[in-house]
C-alpha cells in the first residue's frame, strides 16, 4: 500500500486547504515515489514513494501544493493516474 507517502503526508500544513494532488491505480499494484516542486517546477525533493493498490486513490500534500510522480507533475487537487 501506499502508507509511506500517507503518514508522511498526515502531519503536513496544507491537510487542512486539502490535498495537492491525488495518485490513482489502475488495472495493477504500481510503485510511486512524489517529489515536491518549487514555485518553478523545480524539484525540492522526495515526499514518499509506495505501492498504489488496483483501484486505490491515495491523497498526497505537499507544502507548496505541487507535486510530481514521474512522468506527470500536478497541482490543485487534479488526480495522476497510474497504469
Amino acid at each position: 500500500m501506499f502508507t509511506l507517502i500517507a503518514s508522511l503526508l498526515a502531519a503536513s500544513p496544507l491537510m487542512a486547504q486539502g490535498p495537492s494532488c491525488y495518485v490513482t491505480s489502475g488495472m495493477e499494484k504500481t510503485f510511486v515515489s512524489a517529489r515536491e516542486l518549487d514555485q518553478d517546477s523545480n524539484p525540492l525533493g522526495e515526499i514518499g514513494s509506495g505501492w498504489v493498490a488496483p483501484g486505490e486513490q491515495v491523497a498526497v500534500n505537499s507544502r507548496t501544493g505541487r507535486i510530481v510522480t514521474d512522468p506527470q507533475a500536478c497541482s490543485g487537487g487534479r488526480v495522476i493516474s497510474v497504469p
